[in-house]
């Protein structure tokens, strides 16, 4: 296993075998867990801008403050990014990141879907909005939604396929879609290596939403 230590002082870095020691000029909270001293959630993700680009800081920072179970909210990690001093290693990328982070996902693929639509110029999709049916109950929670054009995108894994209970919560839940007028692009790992067919799907649907609501 390797481990990585971190010291704000230039005399107490400790490198040894297994262990790289980082020295930082950024604060270091604390808290105790079991007893033991450990940084905090935040202080960590402000830590792994040294070593990570942009989009795998916002893939980590929307695990931190996904739909279930955060460990904490969008406010307490742009608050630390700002408490950051001048010159703190990674700063401007965490900046960067900050403003990409959206509460609310429940996946990590879920988020580089979300990426990799912005980067293909697409506006960007709501997270997890419920869809609601007449009777304004919940039918539907999308991973990603553009409701004005009522597309639903959605990320399969694995386990929707080889899942027989999965599965079938999937087809329940397109079938409400469909019933209420929406229309559902499933997308698979294949996709998010090799875009092209799904983003040319995405755009014919979202640019034949617009016609038809303009005509």
């Amino acid at each position: 296993m390797r481990c990585t230590s971190w010291s704000r002082s230039r005399t107490h870095r400790r490198d040894a075998r297994g262990a790289v020691g980082h020295r930082t000029c950024a604060p270091i909270e604390v808290v105790r867990r079991y007893r033991l001293p450990v940084p905090t959630v935040e202080t960590v993700w402000t830590q792994l801008a040294a070593q990570l680009e942009v989009a795998e800081l916002v893939v980590a920072g929307d695990a931190l403050v996904r739909r279930r179970f955060p460990l904490c909210t969008p406010d307490r990690l742009r608050a630390v990014v700002e408490a950051l001093p001048r010159g703190a290693r990674g700063a401007a990328r965490l900046r960067a990141a900050i403003g990409q982070l959206r509460a609310g996902t429940d996946s990590c693929m879920e988020t580089r879907l979300r990426l990799l639509l912005l980067s293909a110029g697409l506006p960007s999709p709501a997270v997890n909005r419920p869809v609601l049916d007449r009777g304004a109950r919940i039918v539907a929670r999308a991973d990603l939604s553009y409701p004005s054009a009522r597309i639903a995108v959605e990320y399969d894994g694995d386990i929707h396929r080889v899942d027989r209970a999965t599965w079938q919560r999937d087809i329940a839940r397109r079938r409400a879609l469909d019933a209420l007028g929406w229309r559902t692009i499933t997308w698979t790992a294949e996709d998010l290596r090799h875009p092209e067919s799904a983003l040319s799907a995405l755009r014919h649907a979202l640019v034949e939403s617009a016609r038809m609501q303009t005509s």
